[in-house]
């Protein structure tokens, strides 16, 4: 049985596993940079937990063809506002 240690708690993938999407890149080619807000952020994350979702990726660099490449500093100012807000409402989630 293949186990995750997600920041102490183990996730076991005895069985598939639903994956959320959150795209926060303004420039994404997939939702067109749609998630503009954290409360967006918000409902969006709330939505997929309620259809099941037990993992929630996070993307905030846009891997299409020609995108701007950021660096590590700007993709971690994209995030920190999202990630606060949704560990403060679901802390329940496992994150790494």
């Amino acid at each position: 049985m293949k186990t995750l240690n997600c920041n102490g708690k183990l996730l076991v993938f005895d069985q598939a596993k639903l994956m959320g999407i959150l795209n926060l890149t303004p420039d994404s080619f997939f939702d067109g940079g749609r998630i503009r807000s954290v409360e967006n952020a918000l409902s969006q994350v709330e939505n997929m937990i309620h259809h099941g979702a037990e993992i929630i990726d996070i993307g905030a660099m846009s891997s299409r063809p020609g995108a701007a490449i950021i660096t590590a500093k700007e993709e971690i100012e994209r995030l920190k506002p999202y990630l606060i807000l949704l560990l403060a409402n679901f802390p329940s989630l496992s994150y790494q």
